[in-house]
């Protein structure tokens, strides 16, 4: 799954099996994460500031294994190395595309757009195009389109 870029997370954290992290951390996670709009499996896209993930244990972003940034639409902040911003393309054309997060290593394959609701299947009703393949046009998207 993907992280639909129309919601407005302050910051984005990727969840592995091996962190070590707060009990408060993981109380408040499995107490708000919902599969889809804020947490894919793997990337979790959180209301938290930086240094309350850095205080739960994430890793910051100037650090070697860096596993948290600022949100890279927000302000303009840079994507960190392990984050990818897809652009959806529904198959059906009275739908707008729409950007989504997602990491370079993710087998998924899904994503739930914000503003309808809908599930895109990539390859079955919608094309995903990945940084290698866009434009310059959508390479400075800057926000959503």
């Amino acid at each position: 799954m993907a992280l639909n870029c129309g919601i407005h997370y302050k910051t984005i954290a990727v969840i592995s099996s091996d962190l070590k992290l707060s009990d408060w951390f993981w109380r408040d996670f499995w107490n708000t994460q919902k599969i889809g709009l804020n947490f894919d499996g793997e990337l979790y896209g959180t209301g938290f500031t930086l240094p309350k993930l850095i205080e739960a244990g994430f890793t910051a972003p100037d650090k070697e294994g860096s596993n948290c940034c600022w949100n890279p639409l927000d302000l303009g902040n840079p994507d960190p190395n392990w984050l990818l911003q897809i652009k959806i393309i529904p198959n059906d054309d009275k739908v707008e595309p729409f950007w989504a997060f997602t990491t370079k290593f993710s087998h998924s394959d899904i994503v739930e757009c914000a503003r309808t609701g809908l599930i895109y299947v990539r390859d079955i009703n919608s094309r995903w195009v990945f940084p290698d393949e866009l434009s310059l046009d959508d390479k400075s998207h800057g926000e959503n389109k």
